[in-house]
């Protein structure tokens, strides 16, 4: 029987995450600067996904990315830093994704951004939210 819905399911969901999981779990990592965080970022947001039951399908990618930045926002509670603040080191992703060199570099400086300044640059630029929806996150 074929599923006629205009919500998502579960099951729809659950491929999404399969197809862009390398994607998904770059924004869950670049978010929380943190391997472990991502991964738990990643995976709680796959199953607030599943939970909700009321997402149109056509949404559901761009549903799924905003599940992922609340959750990473949430996981780091950014605060405004001050220039005397220490910056954490940067994790090591050499292993995580095959990239070219600069993009490597990229990510690194990405990384030495503290967690507010970071979080904004990956919506703002990265990921092409307004201020307006920045704002709301």
């Amino acid at each position: 029987m074929r599923n006629t819905s205009v919500h998502a399911t579960n099951i729809e969901f659950c491929a999404l995450f399969a197809t862009e999981m390398k994607d998904f779990y770059l924004l869950s990592l670049l978010l929380t600067a943190d391997e472990a965080k991502a991964e738990k970022c990643f995976v709680s947001s796959l199953e607030g996904c599943i939970e909700e039951n009321s997402v149109f399908k056509e949404w559901a990618h761009s549903w799924a990315k905003r599940v992922i930045v609340k959750n990473g926002i949430q996981m780091i509670a950014p605060r405004i830093c001050h220039s005397r603040d220490t910056v954490p080191a940067p994790p090591d992703v050499c292993g995580c994704f095959r990239g070219t060199q600069q993009a490597h570099r990229a990510m690194v400086r990405i990384f030495t951004l503290r967690d507010f300044e970071r979080i904004v640059f990956v919506l703002s630029v990265l990921e092409r939210y307004s201020d307006r929806e920045c704002a709301h996150f």
